[in-house]
């Protein structure tokens, strides 16, 4: 179970998006073995109630959308049987193993996808294509001289969320500047203004934990070396590489932050919202007059506003039950540790930044939704 644990790490953690259906059946093979260790499967009641309940409606919603057979099929799938499996193998690492060393295992996986980014980055542009087997559609954006295009920048939001706070718990500051800055080269790497804002947020509730543990937060020293770092790195980049970070901040990243991730997104929302004032009950996955995916018109990047579109208010509000855990832990702030701390911002942070991107609907992304939940709820 350990090795197959591994395995499935690696792939949704640092391939994710590249062997789809060996990650299928990595995961369906843990339940597997999960369910003959247990004599069963021991999902909490709340959350399995929940999951039905909604398989039910999902069901019926994808059922009678005007789509072919196919992509009714793999919304089933990606809807109803993949979270159930992101619930039981959330399920059998809480009832196993320790909270901390899952979450000091995330934080290995995700220095390892840091080296991954840069390693790829410098083999694609030396003109390595044998980078395309393992990653689908890598891509440098030329437009402002970089935007390295890679799927594990999604992991990456839940982990400058969550993971940058968690850093203290592991009682080395030269390990925490370090990660902070290779995340802070990633980032401009890939150029993503969502991974950029994340990264910045991250920061600051990092420099927030240390006032409320009453620490004194990262040393002047450390911020005062990042600036120089930023600063000397951009004039590298503009020297060298034809890049220019400043320009990229003002021309790409804060435009993109202002028009809420970009002209496209801006104008698929106000269709969306007038589609949903006029049948708040759902229409299903059916195209509403802006294509943005040419295989699947029905797909669409701002995923809060299409959930709502799709499947109407009351399936919408029973989605949002499952924020009841997380609420709960907030309310209860003062008896909050560190570890839930990880898993209540990087579950928020996955969940705002579905406004401007559609990761939950890729079922290698959904444990960010679904494992926080286990691990944010009383087992029974």
């Amino acid at each position: 179970m350990n090795v197959l644990l591994l395995i499935l790490g690696v792939l949704v953690l640092l391939f994710p998006n590249s062997f789809q259906l060996v990650t299928a059946i990595v995961m369906i093979l843990i339940v597997v073995l999960s369910f003959i260790i247990n004599n069963k499967i021991c999902i909490n009641d709340y959350l399995l109630f929940w999951w039905l309940t909604l398989s039910c409606f999902f069901i019926f919603y994808i059922s009678i959308s005007e789509i072919n057979i196919q992509d009714k099929i793999e919304l089933i799938l990606k809807y109803t049987f993949f979270p159930f499996l992101w619930l039981a193998i959330g399920t059998y690492l809480k009832e196993n193993y320790k909270e901390e060393y899952l979450i000091k295992a995330l934080v290995i996986f995700s220095f390892v996808s840091f080296f991954l980014v840069l390693a790829l980055y410098y083999l694609m542009l030396m003109g390595y294509n044998f980078v395309e087997l393992f990653f689908k559609d890598p891509n440098i954006d030329n437009q402002y001289g970089l935007g390295f295009t890679l799927h594990v920048y999604g992991n990456m939001l839940f982990f400058a969320a969550g993971i940058i706070i968690i850093i203290p718990v592991l009682n080395s500051r030269l390990f925490e500047f370090f990660y902070v800055f290779m995340f802070i080269i990633v980032a401009l790497i890939s150029a993503r203004t969502a991974l950029l804002v994340s990264l910045s947020l991250g920061i600051i509730f990092l420099q927030l934990y240390y006032i409320y543990e009453k620490r004194y937060g990262m040393p002047l020293i450390y911020i005062l070396i990042l600036v120089l770092l930023f600063f000397g790195l951009s004039f590298y980049t503009s020297n060298y590489l034809n890049y220019n970070l400043i320009d990229y901040f003002q021309q790409g990243s804060l435009e993109k932050f202002k028009s809420f991730g970009g002209k496209e997104r801006t104008a698929q929302s106000g269709l969306m919202i007038q589609k949903i004032i006029n049948n708040p009950w759902g229409i299903g996955f059916n195209n509403i007059g802006i294509i943005m995916n040419e295989e699947k018109e029905y797909k669409y990047e701002v995923l809060i506003l299409a959930t709502l579109l799709r499947y109407g208010l009351l399936v919408f509000t029973l989605i949002g039950f499952s924020l009841l855990p997380i609420i709960k832990t907030i309310t209860n702030f003062r008896k909050i540790n560190s570890y839930k701390m990880f898993w209540v911002l990087g579950f928020v942070f996955i969940i705002v930044f579905s406004f401007t991107n559609p990761y939950l609907e890729s079922f290698f992304f959904q444990w960010m939704f679904f494992i926080p939940l286990v691990f944010l709820i009383d087992q029974k």
